[in-house]
């Protein structure tokens, strides 16, 4: 159809200064019964097959809303469209044959290790959607389907973690393929309001793509439909949709289908439209923006000895920021921005969070599975000591620094990108805690992610230098 076309166009664009695909992000929204399978499908074939003479055997993730979602995909739907193929030839599965040419596949039903296997030596798995998807992978596209049902980003963090070493060959894309969701789907909700910025952005390295109903249009009339709906005439007729109507106008249940019942679910289902959008913007996140306004000092600053410094970058990894935890002498909390390091700079990333590390004579505290570990392997050579916080330490931090200015104990300069971060901070539910949400949040909360970090290596022996000795780089 003329809008996979479309999607499958755009999302591998390439960039003319390396050679590689210029999105490592695609995010893409359709109505439901649009075709997102065989999308998806051809995106995999295109990996496993040709991707991999280019850049070697590929492994791509399949996660559904449930494991079991998943498997019926791979069986049911996914190995029926390779058979029907006639570029492509199936090694039986009850044969011990491997594939071996290029054109060759073989289905995999094994229990936990569900797969298609390429004469590439490329695989097709499956995984649930669970924070350890894809746990010890190195994935090249990781595909979560039906993204509306996730709550947090732990899945995302953990193909994230997965995908982070093939960045050197400019071919890792994490593909988020959904219908819209509901007043629960913050994960979805949160890429939804990140693409609509990113497709306003020249150079955003996030696709976004969105086929749907606006808000103001009339849903009933079959004329917006054949404006918006990518796949009224294809694989959804007037008269399917006519009849849906019909029926959620009359309040059945029986056209629910996962979407709700009634008017809402047509709307959600068949219109792509957030009838109940969930709260993912800044403003009441878990700081009050009041709260950090009353709690500004210009002249604030840690003493020498409790000095710890953190380093966090956005998901694009477009900047760098330094942030510093401390004490100050009459016992108040401290944290600011040491240093911020905008995309022209960030090839002396290395070289300024040598500096820094150096001066103040502590290591560099990484959030768990920060973006910024990028820089991991450079910075170690060059001879930094680096620190990735554990998971219970970092969440830990993060109440410390709430429950900090709430009590009125925090200190901080003010800096506008710190207040920035606060303002559009989000937190997601995990068990008793609220930890933030870099996924869910409005705004670059690499700031405060440093600053939480940077609090989890409390304890460690430090410096007995000035947390402002005049030495470079000098704070922003």
């Amino acid at each position: 159809m003329p809008w996979q076309q479309h999607a499958a166009d755009v999302a591998l664009e390439i960039d003319p200064k390396t050679g590689g695909l210029w999105y490592r992000e695609v995010i893409i929204t359709v109505p439901r019964q649009s075709g997102k399978t065989t999308l998806i499908l051809v995106l995999f074939v295109l990996r496993c097959v040709l991707f991999a003479k280019a850049f070697g055997p590929q492994t791509c993730t399949y996660i559904a809303q449930s494991g079991k979602m998943a498997r019926r995909k791979l069986e049911r739907e996914f190995a029926p469209i390779l058979r029907r193929a006639r570029t492509l030839a199936e090694v039986p599965q009850d044969s011990r044959a491997r594939p071996k040419r290029q054109n060759e596949w073989k289905l995999s039903m094994n229990n936990n290790g569900e797969h298609i296997a390429f004469g590439t030596g490329s695989y097709l798995q499956i995984d649930p959607p669970t924070e350890d998807a894809s746990h010890g992978d190195v994935l090249d596209m990781p595909v979560i389907d039906e993204a509306f049902v996730h709550t947090d980003d732990l899945v995302e963090q953990a193909v994230d973690a997965a995908t982070i070493t093939r960045g050197s060959t400019g071919s890792a894309q994490t593909y988020i393929i959904s219908t819209v969701g509901n007043e629960k789907s913050t994960f979805l909700a949160g890429k939804v309001v990140a693409g609509r910025k990113a497709a306003k952005q020249k150079k955003s390295r996030t696709c976004y793509l969105e086929w749907s109903v606006p808000d103001e249009a009339d849903y009933r009339d079959p004329a917006v439909w054949a404006q918006y709906l990518p796949a009224l005439g294809h694989t959804i007729t007037k008269a399917d949709l006519l009849a849906r109507l019909d029926k959620a106008e009359r309040g059945g249940a029986d056209v629910d289908e996962g979407f709700g019942s009634g008017i809402d679910g047509f709307r959600r289902g068949y219109m792509n439209q957030w009838v109940h959008w969930p709260k993912v913007k800044g403003g009441d996140g878990p700081i009050s923006t009041t709260r950090w306004g009353e709690l500004i000092d210009g002249t604030s600053m840690a003493t020498d000895e409790s000095l710890t410094l953190g380093v966090d970058a956005p998901l694009d990894r477009r900047s760098v920021c330094f942030s510093v935890s401390g004490r100050r002498a009459d016992g108040m909390r401290h944290g600011a921005i040491r240093y911020w390091v905008p995309t022209h700079d960030l090839g002396q990333v290395v070289e300024i969070g040598k500096q820094l590390a150096e001066g103040h004579g502590v290591p560099l505290h990484f959030p768990p599975k920060s973006p910024a570990l990028a820089w991991r392997a450079d910075l170690e050579r060059a001879g930094v000591t680096v620190v990735e916080v554990k998971a219970a330490a970092f969440v830990q931090a993060q109440q410390t620094i709430e429950q900090a200015v709430t009590d009125g104990t925090f200190r901080h300069r003010g800096q506008p990108e710190m207040v920035k971060a606060v303002d559009g901070l989000a937190a997601r539910v995990a068990g008793d805690t609220d930890p933030w949400s870099r996924r869910s949040s409005s705004s670059n909360t690499a700031p405060l992610f440093a600053l939480a970090a940077a609090l989890a290596g409390e304890g460690e022996a430090q410096t007995t230098r000035s947390a402002y000795e005049d030495h470079d780089p000098m704070f922003v």
